[in-house]
């Protein structure tokens, strides 16, 4: 609405519309437009009749958006009287059930229905007061008129709650309350007194929770009543009982966190599985001061372990060949007080922060034997990294054909560490399901993140005492991805799948009781590991470093043992003087060796067996972009990056490639559209992109087939390991082992010279290498 005088137009506040635009309309006699007034001089009179009306309705009005100047009268004697209110609340016999309510205003001796149709020609009330007691009574009363005996009816038991809870209250402030006997009996209980007891006695916690004063078949309905969300429960005689925030609530989570049967209420004892306890003790925290808790000395004991793991006396093992952080240290004394208490655990620190040493650690200390699962693309990494920190324990790698697995799976022993992959443990599963391993880890839990798939159906068939996750991202997509992962570490604790997207996941995602969250919270959460690099950087260098190790296709094999015997013969027959003037030759045969390994497409148009290096890489991509890393993806070789990006392409995968082809404007808008985070990978042939990008919004390196010059290699890696970095960067080399590859790794440390003379391209003929280092590279 608008109002305009002669040169000005004001817009109206909706306070200002509602309550003057009607005087003004009635001053406005013209009506030029509605709801607008033309300045103009007015005059109305007012009949002596109408001063108490005028005083009771309109003066107070007025007199918020007005100054108002009298002149020759006192309205003070024409204010109404001041109304006195009262509120008469019964039970009526013939409605069950149901309070009935009766109000009035009483202007002296003249008494007013307060909710009987106001006649403003006759009646001079104070509506303002009036208005405030209906709106607060028609909070808990049915109003109805015209009936002769009562003015508003309570028959919701929800109403009637809030009525005893509040409302008096409310009614109070505004009117004299009268109430009969009947229902000044009805109350509102304290909560009863609630004691629980704790016990553990073997692998059984027993509890004892009695409520005082209470009959047990309420009991049962009471907890009902809090799965429904109820504010209160209303007892037999009548009373009611809050069942918000006391001694009650913790019982009703009790009963849901531990899947008690209401109808168990009746004898008050329970056992519950060990793995609760701390569950138990983080809900008894939450409702401290509103319980008498008793707790036994084995059960505060497991307490004291799980929250202070980081003071237990869990040595590291002297034989262990690696000299741990202090956050590895404490993953190490987390996963050995699971191990003590005999519970299954998720270790989900950040990528390269060690998650397989820690492991590795556990299992030197133990020298019990485990079974390792772990996509294909690990499994020699854990052969490697187990023989390099723990050299004492026999690590057995369960591949080959199907024939080479049963022998090697059949003859292991209980000390044994068996190494297998998610795919060869399906083929497998009956041979590993006649044995009960020590301890069971499964690498990269997200594998079964789906608890459908043949792969989570495996490795939950395997016996085994102890249980270990480890997974950068154990929450992916879904709930369910949690549930799945501690179906796997200890069956039953999260529930089935049904009753935990019944009662966690679909309240959760729906948002529909933040408490269920907490509860959820509480359960996960002393069987989570997980510390971010953030978290640790005081212990961290700023870069990470780590190598992947892959075996070959079984024809990918053949190809490259073949041209190793070939040169191997043609060397073995030469001297060195014969050898020198052939040595281009010979360091091109090198270089046909690493693309044999990259994949043998690079050498052989016709082949069509596999590349386990190829495979290894994509899988690996996978598994990074999902956990929103950024790589930066390296090769000398473009047509191999030409093969991994037509993967990339199925895959679905965005991602940049720059070669050598690209002009200087190309390179600069791929660099830009990559920090804007417009790709996932950015593939990088080494001469194109060695030097001279800068790519900080990269955290992930890998260098599919890392250079020899290590100087170059670090150079590449500079690209995003640089000033303005704002992450800890991992640096991943994927090495075939058993290859020439794996021998310049070893020979990097040995012998630095051959290492930087191994090198593509013109700066091979600045360097020499002897036959002698040759054949030493073939072995």
């Amino acid at each position: 609405d608008y109002l305009q005088t002669e040169d000005t137009i004001y817009q109206c506040t909706p306070e200002f519309s509602r309550d003057m635009m009607p005087i003004i309309k009635a001053l406005n006699t013209d009506s030029i437009q509605y709801y607008q007034y033309q300045h103009r001089d007015r005059t109305i009179f007012l009949n002596r009749e109408d001063y108490t009306a005028f005083c009771a309705a309109l003066l107070p009005i007025l007199e918020q958006y007005a100054d108002i100047q009298m002149n020759d009268i006192d309205f003070d004697e024409y204010q109404p009287q001041e109304a006195e209110c009262s509120v008469y609340l019964s039970v009526d016999e013939k409605i069950r059930d149901a309070i009935c309510m009766r109000a009035q205003a009483a202007y002296g001796t003249t008494v007013y229905d307060l909710f009987d149709d106001v006649d403003p020609s006759s009646q001079y009330r104070d509506m303002q007061r009036e208005g405030d007691l209906k709106r607060c009574l028609e909070k808990y009363f049915d109003i109805c008129k015209g009936t002769g005996e009562h003015c508003g009816l309570c028959t919701s038991e929800e109403k009637m709650y809030e009525l005893l809870d509040m409302g008096f209250h409310e009614i109070r402030e505004l009117a004299a309350l009268f109430v009969d006997d009947k229902i000044r009996g009805m109350r509102i209980l304290p909560s009863p007194k609630v004691n629980v007891g704790i016990g553990l006695s073997g692998d059984l916690l027993n509890l004892d929770i009695r409520v005082e004063d209470m009959d047990p078949g309420e009991m049962e309905h009471i907890l009902r009543g809090y799965r429904r969300r109820k504010k209160y429960y209303r007892l037999k005689s009548g009373d009611f009982i809050s069942l918000e925030d006391n001694g009650l609530s913790l019982v009703s989570e009790l009963s849901q966190g531990l899947s008690f049967d209401e109808k168990e209420f009746g004898e008050g004892s329970f056992q519950a599985p060990k793995y609760r306890a701390s569950y138990i003790a983080e809900t008894l925290k939450t409702h401290s001061g509103k319980v008498d808790a008793r707790r036994s000395t084995e059960f505060k004991q497991l307490i004291r372990d799980m929250n202070s793991y980081q003071d237990s006396d869990f040595e590291i093992p002297g034989e262990l060949n690696a000299e741990l952080r202090e956050y590895q240290k404490n993953g190490f004394r987390w996963l050995a007080m699971l191990s003590q208490w005999g519970f299954g655990g998720i270790l989900a620190d950040d990528m390269g922060l060690g998650k397989t040493l820690q492991v590795i650690a556990l299992l030197e200390m133990k020298k019990e034997g485990a079974l390792i699962v772990c996509p294909a693309s690990l499994v020699y990494n854990w052969e490697s990294e187990t023989l390099r920190f723990a050299p004492d324990l026999t690590v057995k790698v369960a591949v080959g054909n199907s024939r080479q697995r049963e022998e090697i799976i059949e003859h292991a022993s209980k000390e044994d560490i068996l190494v297998t992959s998610y795919d060869l443990l399906k083929r497998d599963l009956d041979l590993y399901k006649e044995k009960v391993f020590p301890y069971m880890v499964i690498d990269e839990a997200q594998y079964i993140k789906n608890p459908a798939t043949q792969a989570a159906k495996a490795v939950k068939e395997i016996p085994a005492v102890h249980r270990l996750a480890l997974t950068g991202t154990p929450i992916e997509n879904r709930l369910s991805d949690l549930w799945s992962i501690f179906d796997f570490i200890m069956p039953g604790y999260l529930y089935s799948y049904k009753k935990f997207r019944e009662e966690l996941e679909q309240p959760i995602v729906q948002n529909e009781d933040g408490n269920v969250m907490e509860r959820l919270k509480r359960m996960v959460n002393p069987f989570i590991l997980r510390r971010k690099k953030q978290d640790v950087l005081k212990d961290l260098p700023d870069k990470l470093e780590k190598t992947i190790y892959v075996k070959m296709e079984e024809e990918q094999r053949k190809l490259y043992d073949a041209r190793v015997a070939r040169l191997q013969m043609e060397l073995s027959g030469q001297s060195e003087e014969d050898y020198q003037s052939q040595r281009m030759k010979y360091l091109a045969e090198l270089t046909g060796l690493r693309q044999i390994c990259c994949s043998p497409l690079l050498c052989y148009e016709n082949y069509r067996g596999g590349s386990a290096k190829q495979e290894s890489c994509v899988e690996l991509v996978q598994d990074l972009v999902q956990a929103e890393h950024r790589i930066l993806l390296f090769s000398q070789f473009t047509t191999m990056l030409e093969l991994l990006a037509a993967e990339f392409d199925k895959a679905g995968i965005s991602y940049l490639y720059l070669s050598g082809k690209n002009t200087k404007e190309q390179r600069r808008e791929m660099v830009k559209k990559f920090q804007n985070g417009d790709a996932q990978v950015f593939l990088i042939s080494l001469k194109a992109g060695g030097t001279g990008l800068n790519l900080t919004k990269a955290d992930v390196v890998i260098h599919y087939d890392p250079w020899w010059n290590v100087a170059a290699q670090n150079q590449a890696t500079d690209r995003t390991h640089r000033i303005g970095q704002e992450n800890i960067v991992t640096v991943m080399k994927i090495v075939v082992k058993n290859t020439i590859e794996e021998k310049i790794l070893s020979l990097q440390e040995k012998k630095a010279r051959l290492a930087e003379n191994v090198m593509e391209g013109q700066a091979v003929a600045d360097h020499r290498i002897s036959r002698e280092d040759l054949l030493e590279l073939l072995k």
